[in-house]
């Protein structure tokens, strides 16, 4: 098998085969996945740094594959990604789909704080402290309602971090700085599948917030 795996306490690193990533590889990584996610796994750490090259298949499998973590509760997220990897991400706007950290410690040291609960209805993301970390979370949760509370009490330390939550459709429902503290309500909008996204520049400090449906 190509694909290697690595327990880092309730982390589970999916390490990738050196090069380009193969057919047979890419089976194996979907296989792989999917089982760690069945099995109850909610943080998934794939490491890309030791393969130079991914084809649209290859990256379309992993959005689908992030797809299917978040309908379990669970989430993907990549480490040492290859510039020309990431290059291709952020032409098509899959930096918000596949959360992209930095260095395997980096990641590590990021995914050993978080926890996080992605159920229907709810969302709730903590993190006791992050250090100048730059980059866009996105996770996916079933709202049933037209609209959600969000609570939102961080002492922002450092950078910046907005939240913005978008509706099934994809409009943008919600928007507001982190550093606003309180108890707030998104507008309207149409229930089903809806994004919160984390957009975090240079931040530094802990992370608490949690959507609950109206």
């Amino acid at each position: 098998m190509s694909i290697h795996l690595v327990m880092h306490g309730d982390i589970v690193i999916v390490e990738t085969p050196g090069g380009t990533i193969s057919d047979k590889a890419l089976g194996e990584l979907e296989t792989a996945i999917r089982r760690q996610v069945a099995a109850g796994c909610k943080k998934i750490l794939v490491d890309l740094g030791k393969t130079s090259f991914m084809n649209s298949r290859g990256i379309g499998s992993l959005a689908g594959l992030q797809a299917n973590a978040f309908r379990n509760g669970a989430a993907l997220y990549l480490c040492n990604v290859d510039h020309r990897i990431h290059n291709v991400l952020v032409i098509l706007w899959l930096t918000r789909v596949l959360n992209v950290l930095g260095t395997r410690e980096e990641a590590l040291a990021f995914l050993t704080s978080l926890d996080l609960d992605l159920e229907v209805d709810a969302l709730h993301l903590h993190s006791a402290r992050v250090e100048k970390l730059s980059t866009t979370l996105a996770y996916m949760w079933t709202n049933h309602g037209a609209a959600a509370t969000v609570q939102q009490h961080t002492p922002v330390a450092g950078g910046t971090a907005m939240i913005r939550v978008r509706d099934a459709r994809g409009h943008e429902v919600y928007a507001h700085s982190l550093a606003d503290d309180g108890d707030f309500s998104t507008i309207t909008g149409a229930p089903g599948d809806w994004r919160v996204e984390l957009d975090l520049a240079d931040y530094s400090g802990p992370l608490e917030f949690q959507l609950q449906t109206q």
